[in-house]
């Protein structure tokens, strides 16, 4: 087992087979042939050929791109061309800080193979003996690694929303951080994987994020998606990331990220690495 492995398992970035999706002459993500002849059903919406798939020009500007695309996306979900459904929109753009160009359904970003961002928080406590890590493991009913090591405080980040507020909003839900606390968050560094996946392409971009927490907080679940927490020492955080596979994947890039700027770990090839260059 190595580091390096845990990274590689976030990236296999195979293009074969996947289709351009473009907005207004620019492309923004990767379709399946296969959900590609489902939007190709739309032509009202979707101009489908070999070549590419792109929204209409006539949708032109961004309410009108997320409100026809929203039409269609909820009928595939009825037919089941989309099974998971958060109710939450993410917005479309090739980088962070471009306007959006349209806001989309979370669990469809993947389908159009949409680059997608998120924050994850690396909650921290100094000790004499060292850093340690507030670890939370997921409930077991979640629909995606239940019962999985992951960070204590990171979520996907929706349409319009900012980075910090994010931080904030996520650190309430999810660990009850107040608002006060969760705002002295200090952004990092971040990291980009991309992964294959059977549903499409996973482009995504995490916002890596420390906040060192006071040695008597402890955190509690307000959302019930955490089933613990566990204050760890950062060098047995770093052996499990290592050794084995109990982190939710992307977490290990958060972590591996951590390590490196603590000095925890020396090899500048991994720093290249959890920021390879996204399609």
């Amino acid at each position: 087992m190595s580091y390096l492995q845990r990274i590689r398992a976030c990236n296999n970035c195979s293009l074969d087979g996947l289709i351009p999706f473009v907005i207004q002459g620019r492309r923004y993500g990767f379709v399946s042939s296969n959900f590609a002849a489902a939007l190709s059903d739309y032509p009202k919406v979707f101009d489908v050929d070999e070549r590419r798939i792109a929204l209409v020009e006539s949708l032109a500007t961004p309410q009108a791109r997320t409100t026809a695309v929203a039409e269609v996306n909820d009928r595939l979900r009825r037919q089941g061309a989309i099974q998971q459904w958060n109710d939450e929109l993410f917005d479309v753009k090739n980088d962070f800080d471009d306007p959006a160009v349209m806001a989309i359904e979370r669990d469809a970003v993947i389908h159009y193979g949409l680059r997608a961002y998120g924050v994850h928080v690396n909650g921290l406590v100094e000790k004499a003996d060292g850093s340690w890590l507030w670890v939370a493991t997921r409930a077991r009913d979640k629909p995606s690694f239940p019962g999985m090591l992951d960070h204590i405080v990171a979520g996907g980040q929706p349409a319009g929303l900012g980075l910090p507020e994010n931080v904030i909003k996520e650190a309430e839900e999810e660990a009850s951080i107040p608002a006060e606390l969760a705002a002295r968050a200090r952004r990092m560094s971040r990291v980009t994987y991309c992964l294959r996946t059977d549903k499409g392409l996973k482009a995504d971009t995490l916002f890596c994020f420390d906040l060192e927490l006071p040695p008597d907080f402890t955190p509690r679940s307000n959302d019930g998606e955490v089933e613990s927490f566990e204050l760890l020492p950062l060098s047995r955080v770093a052996e499990i990331v290592r050794d084995t596979e109990r982190f939710k994947p992307n977490c290990n890039l958060v972590i591996i990220d951590l390590l490196l700027r603590k000095g925890m770990i020396d090899d500048e090839s991994l720093a290249d690495a959890l920021r390879a260059p996204l399609p």
